[in-house]
């Protein structure tokens, strides 16, 4: 009972939160076509959701309280979802099946590659594997908004108020060379995530 109605409170502030936020899109431009993977920061999940409702993607998440929370609050704005933990390599082994059978479908993906526990702002080796494995390029992605709330979480989970104004940072595609190191290619990943985090921020100023 408490999965579900705190799934609808975050759904329904969501849903409120992204109607009175005057929202720009920046570099839109970059986006190949499908499939991709979006890659970023466990902290900027909630705005996303919004911002990119309705587009089919397919989002990872993991299988525990909080993951279905998550889940049942982006399903009814035009989600998808692949279930996996990486704690537990069975699931993590199905997880990673069921995500390339998605982009050889065409699918657009979307990761958050610090979660689904940390360390924040680390990019775990998973995510290169995957767009090696695939050949398929990340997208990082990232906002800022000018009114937030920073939650107490592992995270530090950022949660936009209502009435705002806020803008959302594409990045160029990144395709991972088939033989790179994965640690090597999880910094650089990182990096550029990093750099819409900033970039977002800074057109924040020009709303």
């Amino acid at each position: 009972m408490a999965v579900y109605l705190v799934s609808a409170l975050m759904n329904l502030y969501i849903r409120m939160t992204g109607l009175t936020t005057r929202l720009a899109y920046f570099g839109e431009e970059n986006l190949p076509p499908p499939p991709f993977i979006y890659v970023f920061w466990h902290r900027r999940l909630a705005f996303l959701s919004y911002s990119h409702r309705k587009r089919g993607i397919k989002v990872l998440l993991s299988t525990s309280r909080d993951g279905e929370i998550i889940w049942k609050i982006i399903k009814s704005l035009g989600f998808g979802c692949v279930r996996g933990t990486a704690s537990k390599p069975g699931q993590a082994r199905r997880a990673v099946v069921e995500m390339l059978n998605s982009l050889k479908k065409g699918e657009v993906l979307a990761v958050t590659p610090d979660g689904p526990k940390g360390p924040a702002g680390v990019v775990k080796k998973g995510v290169p594997y995957l767009a090696q494995k695939s050949g398929c390029p990340v997208v990082p992605v990232s906002w800022a908004a000018a009114r937030k709330k920073i939650m107490n979480s592992w995270d530090r989970l950022v949660l936009p108020l209502p009435f705002n104004r806020a803008a959302v940072a594409i990045g160029r595609p990144y395709y991972v060379p088939e033989n790179a190191d994965t640690e090597k290619e999880a910094l650089k990943i990182g990096r550029l995530i990093d750099r819409q985090e900033e970039r977002a921020a800074r057109l924040l100023e020009q709303l």
